[in-house]
């Protein structure tokens, strides 16, 4: 599972480069095959809808033959009392046993009058056994710093209050 957090967190992290551009986030999906080889696709269609659709669709039905699969959209949440902006983290490990978590990077946007700003990530769920929290997130943040220039805008907009 350590290797998917790296690879979402490595998604986050240019999906935190675009936002803090103000620019559009298009639904990311990375996935790793069998000989270790990764491919990075944005989704594109019409609607943001139909990208977010197609990717979840490639994570149910897997028609890469991936051993691993990140799926990173744009949504908003709500937790607790807080409602914001997130990046929105599917990951899914399907060599047996098949796990998955999913996670959650909140940010303010850039068009906000107080300016871009990401937000400590959240876990929202899993799948499977209980993953140890502590070394996702760590493996969260190697996939993140890997991710050189994103890493740079990750780090000036970091808001640890949330």
């Amino acid at each position: 599972m350590e290797t998917a957090a790296e690879m979402a967190g490595f998604v986050a992290a240019q999906q935190v480069l675009i936002a803090s551009a103000g620019g559009p986030m298009l639904p990311l999906l990375d996935h790793e095959l069998p000989n270790g080889k990764r491919h990075l696709i944005q989704i594109v269609k019409d609607r943001f809808e139909e990208a977010a659709a197609e990717g979840m669709k490639f994570l149910s039905e897997n028609p890469a033959g991936a051993t691993r699969v990140v799926l990173a959209v744009d949504a908003f949440l709500k937790l607790g009392e807080w409602r914001t902006e997130a990046v929105v983290l599917h990951a899914h490990l399907y060599t047996p046993p098949h796990r998955s978590f999913t996670m959650a990077v909140p940010y303010r946007s850039a068009k906000d009058a107080a300016g871009f700003a990401v937000h400590r990530p959240k876990f929202l769920s899993h799948e499977g056994p209980p993953p140890d929290h502590r070394a996702l997130a760590a493996a969260f943040f190697r996939g993140a710093k890997q991710n050189e220039r994103a890493w740079v805008a990750w780090e000036k907009h970091f808001d640890g209050a949330r």
